[in-house]
């Protein structure tokens, strides 16, 4: 039993910091892979943008990795397992209570409730799976939200040239070639990586 809740102080952060930093990645992943495909001919790489929404990822939850690593520190000697784990959690169970709309909330615990009741079982209104689906619905919702902000230049740039090129009757030009260009020139010229930082940072811990 010594074993087990010494294993338990010792790899919980590091199980924390993972799990904590894949919350954050859902709504970053979602954002870079607009971005990658409305700039389009595979830019930024698939393996930039992962290391990238990875690092923006931890950035975000640090803060509350930190919080969770120092209350598993502070418990005492004598705690069990469970108790650590609680410990630990308990920072994650107060960040996601801010950070998620009390509609989101409702309506996840009322789908809870009824998918509950077909199973003859309960499901508490606050719990942490509750809680956790409805701050993933919510990032889901933002991710969009940015997305659509991040296609709407790239889509209007692909219009022009596209009528451009078509007035001009230089059919043989690709177009795809020449928008990549004024997109990157684009995303350059307005800071479009602090933008981005900005936009998935923003209600972070």
């Amino acid at each position: 039993m010594t074993s087990t809740v010494e294993f338990v102080r010792a790899g919980l952060p590091v199980l924390l910091f993972v799990f904590f930093s894949l919350l954050a990645y859902v709504k970053v992943a979602v954002v870079l892979q607009v971005l990658r495909r409305g700039i389009g001919q595979g830019v930024p790489p698939l393996m930039v943008t992962v290391f990238l929404g990875l690092s923006l990822s931890a950035l975000t939850m640090l803060p509350v990795v930190s919080r969770s690593v120092a209350q598993v520190a502070a418990a005492p000697d004598s705690a069990t397992s469970s108790e650590l784990w609680k410990a630990g959690l308990s920072p994650l169970e107060q960040f996601l209570m801010t950070h998620t709309r009390a509609a989101d909330r409702a309506q996840v615990s009322a789908l809870a409730e009824r998918a509950a009741q077909k199973q003859g079982a309960t499901v508490e209104s606050g719990a942490l799976p509750v809680t956790l689906a409805a701050f993933l619905l919510g990032e889901l919702r933002t991710a969009f939200q940015l997305g659509f902000v991040l296609l709407l230049p790239f889509l209007l740039i692909d219009l022009l040239v596209a009528l451009l090129l078509s007035g001009l009757q230089l059919h043989g030009l690709p177009v795809q070639t020449v928008t990549l260009a004024f997109k990157l020139l684009l995303f350059v010229v307005c800071d479009g990586f602090s933008l981005l930082y900005r936009g998935l940072l923003w209600g972070g811990p």
